[in-house]
Protein backbone atom coordinates (compact mmCIF):
# COMPACT_ATOMS: atom_id res chain seq x y z
CA UNK A 1 0.00 0.00 0.00
CA UNK A 2 1.98 3.00 -1.25
CA UNK A 3 0.13 5.75 0.62
CA UNK A 4 -1.56 6.13 4.01
CA UNK A 5 -5.25 5.37 4.24
CA UNK A 6 -8.02 7.48 5.73
CA UNK A 7 -10.74 5.92 7.88
CA UNK A 8 -14.15 7.14 8.99
CA UNK A 9 -17.00 5.62 10.97
CA UNK A 10 -20.73 6.20 10.74
CA UNK A 11 -23.82 4.78 12.39
CA UNK A 12 -26.04 2.74 10.07
CA UNK A 13 -29.86 3.14 10.00
CA UNK A 14 -30.10 -0.12 11.94
CA UNK A 15 -27.69 1.30 14.49
CA UNK A 16 -29.84 4.41 15.01
CA UNK A 17 -32.90 2.25 15.53
CA UNK A 18 -31.04 0.14 18.05
CA UNK A 19 -29.70 3.21 19.91
CA UNK A 20 -33.26 4.32 20.52
CA UNK A 21 -33.77 1.40 22.92
CA UNK A 22 -30.88 2.04 25.37
CA UNK A 23 -31.51 5.79 25.12
CA UNK A 24 -35.18 5.26 26.10
CA UNK A 25 -34.24 2.95 28.98
CA UNK A 26 -31.51 5.27 30.28
CA UNK A 27 -33.80 8.30 30.05
CA UNK A 28 -36.49 6.46 31.99
CA UNK A 29 -34.04 5.26 34.65
CA UNK A 30 -32.52 8.73 35.12
CA UNK A 31 -35.90 10.48 35.18
CA UNK A 32 -37.39 8.06 37.71
CA UNK A 33 -34.10 7.56 39.57
CA UNK A 34 -34.23 3.77 39.03
CA UNK A 35 -30.73 2.32 39.15
CA UNK A 36 -31.72 -1.00 37.63
CA UNK A 37 -32.98 0.75 34.49
CA UNK A 38 -29.75 2.75 34.29
CA UNK A 39 -27.73 -0.47 34.54
CA UNK A 40 -29.94 -2.14 31.93
CA UNK A 41 -29.51 0.82 29.59
CA UNK A 42 -25.76 0.58 29.97
CA UNK A 43 -25.87 -3.13 29.20
CA UNK A 44 -27.94 -2.45 26.08
CA UNK A 45 -25.43 0.18 24.98
CA UNK A 46 -22.48 -2.20 25.32
CA UNK A 47 -23.11 -4.14 22.03
CA UNK A 48 -23.13 -0.86 20.11
CA UNK A 49 -19.83 0.25 21.64
CA UNK A 50 -18.34 -3.21 21.02
CA UNK A 51 -19.39 -3.03 17.37
CA UNK A 52 -17.80 0.42 17.01
CA UNK A 53 -14.50 -0.76 18.49
CA UNK A 54 -14.49 -4.00 16.48
CA UNK A 55 -15.09 -2.27 13.16
CA UNK A 56 -12.43 0.35 13.85
CA UNK A 57 -9.88 -2.28 14.84
CA UNK A 58 -10.65 -4.43 11.82
CA UNK A 59 -10.06 -1.56 9.39
CA UNK A 60 -6.89 -0.48 11.16
CA UNK A 61 -5.33 -3.92 10.80
CA UNK A 62 -6.22 -4.38 7.10
CA UNK A 63 -3.80 -3.65 4.27
CA UNK A 64 -5.45 -3.66 0.83
CA UNK A 65 -3.71 -3.83 -2.53
CA UNK A 66 -4.70 -4.25 -6.16
CA UNK A 67 -2.92 -5.68 -9.17
CA UNK A 68 -4.36 -5.15 -12.62
CA UNK A 69 -3.02 -5.58 -16.16
CA UNK A 70 -1.22 -2.78 -17.97
CA UNK A 71 -3.49 -3.13 -20.98
CA UNK A 72 -6.51 -4.99 -22.29
CA UNK A 73 -8.41 -4.87 -25.59
CA UNK A 74 -11.87 -3.33 -25.72
CA UNK A 75 -14.49 -6.05 -25.45
CA UNK A 76 -12.11 -8.52 -23.78
CA UNK A 77 -12.43 -9.64 -20.18
CA UNK A 78 -10.62 -7.44 -17.69
CA UNK A 79 -9.45 -9.35 -14.60
CA UNK A 80 -8.13 -7.41 -11.60
CA UNK A 81 -6.74 -9.12 -8.50
CA UNK A 82 -7.48 -7.60 -5.09
CA UNK A 83 -5.42 -8.58 -2.03
CA UNK A 84 -6.24 -8.19 1.66
CA UNK A 85 -3.77 -8.81 4.48
CA UNK A 86 -4.68 -8.88 8.17
CA UNK A 87 -1.82 -7.43 10.25
CA UNK A 88 -3.58 -7.40 13.60
CA UNK A 89 -0.86 -7.78 16.29
CA UNK A 90 -2.98 -9.64 18.87
CA UNK A 91 -5.28 -11.74 16.74
CA UNK A 92 -8.78 -11.27 15.43
CA UNK A 93 -10.24 -12.38 12.11
CA UNK A 94 -11.67 -9.68 9.86
CA UNK A 95 -15.05 -10.74 8.53
CA UNK A 96 -17.28 -9.56 5.67
CA UNK A 97 -14.87 -7.03 4.15
CA UNK A 98 -16.06 -5.37 0.94
CA UNK A 99 -13.63 -3.62 -1.41
CA UNK A 100 -14.98 -1.21 -4.00
CA UNK A 101 -12.76 -0.03 -6.83
CA UNK A 102 -13.36 2.89 -9.19
CA UNK A 103 -12.56 3.02 -12.90
CA UNK A 104 -12.18 6.52 -14.28
CA UNK A 105 -11.76 7.46 -17.91
CA UNK A 106 -8.84 9.84 -18.37
CA UNK A 107 -10.65 11.59 -21.20
CA UNK A 108 -11.17 15.17 -19.94
CA UNK A 109 -14.84 15.21 -20.98
CA UNK A 110 -15.67 12.29 -18.66
CA UNK A 111 -15.69 13.49 -15.04
CA UNK A 112 -17.37 10.64 -13.21
CA UNK A 113 -16.28 7.00 -12.81
CA UNK A 114 -17.42 4.70 -15.60
CA UNK A 115 -17.71 1.73 -13.22
CA UNK A 116 -17.48 0.81 -9.54
CA UNK A 117 -16.68 -2.91 -9.36
CA UNK A 118 -16.77 -4.65 -5.98
CA UNK A 119 -15.09 -7.65 -4.40
CA UNK A 120 -16.04 -9.39 -1.13
CA UNK A 121 -13.77 -11.13 1.38
CA UNK A 122 -15.80 -13.36 3.67
CA UNK A 123 -12.89 -13.55 6.12
CA UNK A 124 -9.27 -12.43 6.38
CA UNK A 125 -7.37 -14.57 8.95
CA UNK A 126 -4.74 -12.97 11.16
CA UNK A 127 -1.27 -12.88 9.65
CA UNK A 128 -2.48 -14.07 6.25
CA UNK A 129 -3.08 -12.52 2.87
CA UNK A 130 -6.06 -13.57 0.78
CA UNK A 131 -7.05 -12.54 -2.72
CA UNK A 132 -10.06 -12.41 -4.96
CA UNK A 133 -10.69 -11.21 -8.52
CA UNK A 134 -13.30 -9.04 -10.11
CA UNK A 135 -13.90 -9.30 -13.84
CA UNK A 136 -15.67 -7.18 -16.38
CA UNK A 137 -15.57 -5.69 -19.85
CA UNK A 138 -14.64 -2.17 -20.94
CA UNK A 139 -16.20 -1.49 -24.30
CA UNK A 140 -14.39 1.72 -25.25
CA UNK A 141 -10.71 2.17 -25.98
CA UNK A 142 -8.66 4.81 -24.17
CA UNK A 143 -6.75 5.40 -20.96
CA UNK A 144 -8.35 4.61 -17.63
CA UNK A 145 -7.38 4.98 -14.00
CA UNK A 146 -8.10 2.30 -11.41
CA UNK A 147 -8.66 3.62 -7.92
CA UNK A 148 -8.86 4.78 -5.27
CA UNK A 149 -10.07 1.75 -3.31
CA UNK A 150 -12.79 1.95 -0.67
CA UNK A 151 -12.86 -0.74 2.03
CA UNK A 152 -16.02 -1.14 4.12
CA UNK A 153 -17.20 -3.49 6.84
CA UNK A 154 -20.04 -3.44 9.36
CA UNK A 155 -19.29 -6.77 11.04
CA UNK A 156 -20.34 -8.07 13.56
CA UNK A 157 -23.72 -6.43 14.32
CA UNK A 158 -24.22 -3.98 11.49
CA UNK A 159 -24.77 -1.03 13.85
CA UNK A 160 -21.63 0.78 12.68
CA UNK A 161 -20.15 0.95 9.20
CA UNK A 162 -16.47 1.69 8.80
CA UNK A 163 -15.01 2.98 5.55
CA UNK A 164 -11.33 3.19 4.66
CA UNK A 165 -10.07 4.93 1.52
CA UNK A 166 -6.86 3.53 0.04
CA UNK A 167 -5.36 6.07 -2.42
CA UNK A 168 -3.76 3.40 -4.60
CA UNK A 169 -4.22 4.14 -8.30
CA UNK A 170 -3.03 2.40 -11.46
CA UNK A 171 -3.30 3.29 -15.12
CA UNK A 172 -4.91 0.95 -17.62
CA UNK A 173 -4.77 1.26 -21.41
CA UNK A 174 -7.69 -0.22 -23.33
CA UNK A 175 -6.56 -1.10 -26.84
CA UNK A 176 -8.86 -0.90 -29.86
CA UNK A 177 -10.75 -4.14 -30.52
CA UNK A 178 -9.23 -6.37 -33.18
CA UNK A 179 -11.18 -7.80 -36.09
CA UNK A 180 -10.24 -10.39 -38.69
CA UNK A 181 -8.38 -9.90 -41.97
CA UNK A 182 -10.11 -11.83 -44.73
CA UNK A 183 -8.83 -13.79 -47.71
CA UNK A 184 -8.73 -10.75 -49.97
CA UNK A 185 -6.23 -9.08 -47.64
CA UNK A 186 -4.06 -12.22 -47.66
CA UNK A 187 -4.12 -12.25 -51.45
CA UNK A 188 -3.07 -8.59 -51.59
CA UNK A 189 -0.22 -9.32 -49.19
CA UNK A 190 0.90 -12.35 -51.18
CA UNK A 191 0.94 -10.42 -54.45
CA UNK A 192 2.94 -7.60 -52.87
CA UNK A 193 5.50 -9.94 -51.32
CA UNK A 194 5.96 -11.89 -54.55
CA UNK A 195 6.41 -8.64 -56.45
CA UNK A 196 9.04 -7.44 -53.98
CA UNK A 197 10.98 -10.69 -54.28
CA UNK A 198 11.09 -10.37 -58.05
CA UNK A 199 12.49 -6.85 -57.92
CA UNK A 200 15.35 -7.31 -55.48
CA UNK A 201 16.84 -9.38 -52.72
CA UNK A 202 15.62 -8.42 -49.28
CA UNK A 203 18.14 -7.70 -46.52
CA UNK A 204 17.11 -9.33 -43.26
CA UNK A 205 17.46 -8.42 -39.60
CA UNK A 206 18.60 -11.80 -38.31
CA UNK A 207 22.03 -13.33 -38.67
CA UNK A 208 22.58 -15.44 -41.77
CA UNK A 209 24.45 -14.92 -45.05
CA UNK A 210 26.22 -11.56 -45.15
CA UNK A 211 24.38 -9.03 -47.31
CA UNK A 212 25.97 -5.62 -46.81
CA UNK A 213 26.37 -2.62 -44.53
CA UNK A 214 23.87 -0.09 -43.30
CA UNK A 215 23.54 2.58 -40.62
CA UNK A 216 22.64 1.50 -37.10
CA UNK A 217 18.95 1.68 -36.12
CA UNK A 218 17.27 1.41 -32.73
CA UNK A 219 16.78 -2.26 -31.89
CA UNK A 220 19.90 -3.52 -33.71
CA UNK A 221 22.13 -5.93 -31.82
CA UNK A 222 25.54 -4.65 -30.77
CA UNK A 223 27.05 -7.82 -32.18
CA UNK A 224 26.19 -6.59 -35.69
CA UNK A 225 28.32 -3.42 -35.38
CA UNK A 226 31.22 -3.37 -37.87
CA UNK A 227 33.78 -1.38 -35.92
CA UNK A 228 36.22 -0.72 -38.77
CA UNK A 229 33.54 0.83 -40.94
CA UNK A 230 32.18 2.70 -37.94
CA UNK A 231 35.59 4.20 -37.22
CA UNK A 232 36.08 5.17 -40.86
CA UNK A 233 32.65 6.78 -41.30
CA UNK A 234 32.33 8.21 -37.83
CA UNK A 235 28.79 6.78 -37.43
CA UNK A 236 27.63 3.42 -36.16
CA UNK A 237 27.43 0.91 -39.02
CA UNK A 238 26.07 -2.62 -38.74
CA UNK A 239 26.30 -5.75 -40.89
CA UNK A 240 23.13 -6.74 -42.71
CA UNK A 241 22.18 -10.30 -43.52
CA UNK A 242 20.12 -12.02 -46.17
CA UNK A 243 17.03 -13.41 -44.49
CA UNK A 244 13.55 -14.23 -45.87
CA UNK A 245 10.99 -11.98 -44.23
CA UNK A 246 7.65 -10.31 -44.64
CA UNK A 247 7.14 -7.23 -46.75
CA UNK A 248 7.76 -3.88 -45.05
CA UNK A 249 4.54 -1.94 -44.62
CA UNK A 250 3.49 1.53 -43.51
CA UNK A 251 -0.02 2.11 -42.13
CA UNK A 252 -1.42 5.64 -42.32
CA UNK A 253 -4.66 6.33 -40.45
CA UNK A 254 -6.58 9.41 -41.60
CA UNK A 255 -8.95 10.78 -38.92
CA UNK A 256 -9.46 14.25 -40.36
CA UNK A 257 -12.94 15.54 -39.53
CA UNK A 258 -14.02 18.79 -41.21
CA UNK A 259 -15.73 21.24 -38.92
CA UNK A 260 -18.79 21.29 -41.20
CA UNK A 261 -19.31 17.51 -41.19
CA UNK A 262 -23.01 16.78 -41.70
CA UNK A 263 -23.18 13.44 -39.84
CA UNK A 264 -21.71 11.72 -36.86
CA UNK A 265 -18.57 9.87 -37.89
CA UNK A 266 -17.83 8.23 -34.54
CA UNK A 267 -18.79 4.74 -35.76
CA UNK A 268 -16.55 5.09 -38.83
CA UNK A 269 -13.77 6.40 -36.59
CA UNK A 270 -13.86 3.31 -34.39
CA UNK A 271 -14.07 1.05 -37.46
CA UNK A 272 -11.04 2.71 -39.07
CA UNK A 273 -9.02 2.52 -35.84
CA UNK A 274 -9.95 -1.14 -35.38
CA UNK A 275 -8.91 -1.93 -38.97
CA UNK A 276 -5.59 -0.11 -38.54
CA UNK A 277 -4.97 -1.88 -35.23
CA UNK A 278 -5.73 -5.27 -36.78
CA UNK A 279 -3.35 -4.69 -39.70
CA UNK A 280 -0.60 -3.33 -37.46
CA UNK A 281 -1.02 -6.17 -34.96
CA UNK A 282 -0.89 -8.78 -37.71
CA UNK A 283 2.36 -7.30 -39.08
CA UNK A 284 4.08 -7.11 -35.69
CA UNK A 285 3.03 -10.61 -34.63
CA UNK A 286 4.36 -12.17 -37.83
CA UNK A 287 7.60 -10.17 -37.53
CA UNK A 288 10.49 -10.09 -39.94
CA UNK A 289 10.02 -6.61 -41.38
CA UNK A 290 9.91 -2.88 -40.72
CA UNK A 291 6.63 -1.15 -39.93
CA UNK A 292 5.48 2.43 -39.62
CA UNK A 293 2.20 3.57 -38.08
CA UNK A 294 1.25 7.21 -38.70
CA UNK A 295 -1.97 8.54 -37.15
CA UNK A 296 -3.25 11.79 -38.64
CA UNK A 297 -5.85 12.78 -36.06
CA UNK A 298 -6.00 15.68 -33.64
CA UNK A 299 -2.21 15.58 -33.94
CA UNK A 300 0.35 13.59 -35.88
CA UNK A 301 1.50 10.49 -33.98
CA UNK A 302 4.09 8.08 -35.41
CA UNK A 303 5.45 4.67 -34.41
CA UNK A 304 8.36 3.27 -36.37
CA UNK A 305 10.58 0.21 -35.92
CA UNK A 306 10.95 -3.51 -36.38
CA UNK A 307 7.84 -5.69 -36.43
CA UNK A 308 8.22 -6.76 -32.79
CA UNK A 309 6.17 -6.80 -29.55
CA UNK A 310 7.68 -3.54 -28.27
CA UNK A 311 6.69 -1.76 -31.48
CA UNK A 312 3.24 -3.32 -31.34
CA UNK A 313 2.65 -2.07 -27.81
CA UNK A 314 3.71 1.48 -28.64
CA UNK A 315 1.48 1.57 -31.70
CA UNK A 316 -1.53 0.12 -29.88
CA UNK A 317 -1.17 2.69 -27.09
CA UNK A 318 -1.21 5.46 -29.67
CA UNK A 319 -4.27 3.98 -31.36
CA UNK A 320 -6.02 3.66 -27.98
CA UNK A 321 -5.97 7.43 -27.47
CA UNK A 322 -6.27 8.56 -31.10
CA UNK A 323 -8.95 11.19 -31.66
CA UNK A 324 -10.28 12.90 -34.82
CA UNK A 325 -9.14 16.43 -35.47
CA UNK A 326 -10.36 19.40 -37.45
CA UNK A 327 -6.81 20.13 -38.64
CA UNK A 328 -5.73 18.01 -41.60
CA UNK A 329 -2.42 16.21 -40.90
CA UNK A 330 -2.66 13.70 -43.76
CA UNK A 331 -0.10 15.41 -46.02
CA UNK A 332 2.34 15.66 -43.11
CA UNK A 333 1.84 11.98 -42.26
CA UNK A 334 2.34 10.84 -45.86
CA UNK A 335 5.46 12.96 -46.26
CA UNK A 336 6.96 11.46 -43.11
CA UNK A 337 6.14 7.90 -44.16
CA UNK A 338 7.35 8.27 -47.72
CA UNK A 339 10.54 10.02 -46.58
CA UNK A 340 11.47 7.52 -43.87
CA UNK A 341 10.15 4.37 -45.52
CA UNK A 342 12.43 1.53 -46.48
CA UNK A 343 13.01 0.99 -50.19
CA UNK A 344 9.95 -0.61 -51.81
CA UNK A 345 7.93 -0.27 -48.59
CA UNK A 346 4.22 -0.32 -49.35
CA UNK A 347 1.78 2.12 -47.75
CA UNK A 348 -1.77 1.35 -46.64
CA UNK A 349 -3.91 4.45 -46.17
CA UNK A 350 -7.00 3.84 -44.01
CA UNK A 351 -9.60 6.58 -44.02
CA UNK A 352 -13.19 7.11 -42.93
CA UNK A 353 -14.10 8.28 -46.40
CA UNK A 354 -12.80 8.43 -49.99
CA UNK A 355 -9.30 9.88 -50.42
CA UNK A 356 -8.13 11.00 -53.84
CA UNK A 357 -4.36 10.61 -54.08
CA UNK A 358 -4.31 13.09 -56.96
CA UNK A 359 -5.84 15.78 -54.73
CA UNK A 360 -3.08 18.34 -54.23
CA UNK A 361 -4.74 19.70 -51.08
CA UNK A 362 -4.43 16.43 -49.14
CA UNK A 363 -1.14 14.92 -50.32
CA UNK A 364 2.36 16.40 -50.06
CA UNK A 365 2.89 19.22 -52.53
CA UNK A 366 6.20 17.65 -53.57
CA UNK A 367 4.65 14.20 -54.09
CA UNK A 368 5.89 14.15 -57.65
CA UNK A 369 9.47 14.14 -56.48
CA UNK A 370 11.17 10.99 -57.78
CA UNK A 371 11.20 9.17 -54.42
CA UNK A 372 7.82 10.36 -53.20
CA UNK A 373 6.14 9.66 -56.53
CA UNK A 374 7.40 6.07 -56.39
CA UNK A 375 5.97 5.72 -52.89
CA UNK A 376 2.69 7.19 -54.10
CA UNK A 377 2.38 4.38 -56.64
CA UNK A 378 2.84 1.82 -53.84
CA UNK A 379 0.02 3.32 -51.76
CA UNK A 380 -3.33 1.55 -51.38
CA UNK A 381 -6.36 3.39 -50.01
CA UNK A 382 -9.05 1.66 -47.93
CA UNK A 383 -12.29 3.59 -47.43
CA UNK A 384 -13.97 2.33 -44.25
CA UNK A 385 -17.24 3.80 -45.42
CA UNK A 386 -17.23 1.70 -48.59
CA UNK A 387 -18.79 -1.70 -49.07
CA UNK A 388 -15.55 -3.16 -50.50
CA UNK A 389 -14.08 -3.21 -46.99
CA UNK A 390 -16.20 -6.27 -46.20
CA UNK A 391 -14.03 -8.43 -48.45
CA UNK A 392 -10.86 -7.33 -46.65
CA UNK A 393 -11.82 -6.88 -43.00
CA UNK A 394 -14.42 -8.36 -40.65
CA UNK A 395 -15.05 -5.96 -37.73
CA UNK A 396 -15.00 -7.31 -34.17
CA UNK A 397 -18.32 -8.22 -32.62
CA UNK A 398 -18.27 -5.16 -30.37
CA UNK A 399 -18.28 -2.92 -33.47
CA UNK A 400 -20.29 -5.13 -35.82
CA UNK A 401 -23.61 -3.32 -35.42
CA UNK A 402 -22.23 0.19 -35.73
CA UNK A 403 -19.99 -0.89 -38.61
CA UNK A 404 -22.93 -2.22 -40.61
CA UNK A 405 -24.87 0.98 -40.00
CA UNK A 406 -21.96 3.14 -41.10
CA UNK A 407 -21.92 1.77 -44.63
CA UNK A 408 -23.57 3.85 -47.36
CA UNK A 409 -26.67 1.63 -47.46
CA UNK A 410 -27.92 3.35 -44.31
CA UNK A 411 -28.22 7.07 -43.82
CA UNK A 412 -27.31 7.15 -40.15
CA UNK A 413 -24.46 5.77 -38.11
CA UNK A 414 -24.40 4.83 -34.45
CA UNK A 415 -21.68 5.52 -31.92
CA UNK A 416 -20.01 2.75 -29.95
CA UNK A 417 -21.71 1.60 -26.81
CA UNK A 418 -20.97 3.30 -23.50
CA UNK A 419 -18.23 1.80 -21.34
CA UNK A 420 -19.59 -0.80 -18.96
CA UNK A 421 -18.09 -3.38 -16.63
CA UNK A 422 -19.63 -6.35 -14.91
CA UNK A 423 -18.27 -7.27 -11.51
CA UNK A 424 -18.83 -10.87 -10.46
CA UNK A 425 -16.75 -11.71 -7.42
CA UNK A 426 -14.04 -14.29 -8.03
Amino acid sequence: MPMSSSRRMRVTPEGWLYLFLPAFVLAGGIYNNINLLIILGGMLLAPFLLSWRWVGGALKSLHIDRRGPDYVAAGETLAVDVFAENRHPRGGVSWAVEVQDEIHSLVPQVSRPVARPRALFTQVPVGQSVSTTYRGVLERRGRYQLGPLQVTTSYPLGFVKGTMTVPHTEELVVYPPLGELNRQWSELQREAVMGGRQTRRRPGTFEGDFYGMRDWRAGDSRRWIHWRTTARKGTLTVRQFEQPRNEDLAVVLDLFQPGDAERDLSALTELAISFAATVFSDLCRRGGGHVILAIAGSELSVTRGFAAPVTLRDGMERLAVAQPGTEDHLAEALRYVWTHAESNMRTVLISRGPVNLSDGSRIPSDAWDSRLSAALLRTTVFDCGGAHLRGVFTPPAILADSASESLPSNAASSAPRSPTISTPVG
